[in-house]
């Protein structure tokens, strides 16, 4: 599912003027928009970790590694 995707499964709560006070998603959607917010977490984590080091590698590199070390991303 796209980013697109799960945004348009969102429902706007609106107050009596009809401005947006929150929103409702669908709990598969949430799963998915979370479960994507965490993988961009552990790139942006992994490449902070290569530049401190130096050294740049691919994000499907860094995966197979991490997940080489029983680390699940």
């Amino acid at each position: 599912m796209t980013i697109t995707e799960i945004l348009d499964k969102v429902q706007y709560v609106t107050d009596t003027q009809g401005n947006r006070q929150g929103i409702l998603i669908d709990l598969a959607a949430w799963e998915e928009l979370i479960e994507r917010l965490e993988d961009l977490e552990d790139e942006a984590e992994l490449i902070r970790a290569k530049l401190e080091q130096g050294e740049i590698i691919p994000w499907e590199q860094a995966k197979e590694e991490l997940r080489a070390q029983g680390i699940e991303v």
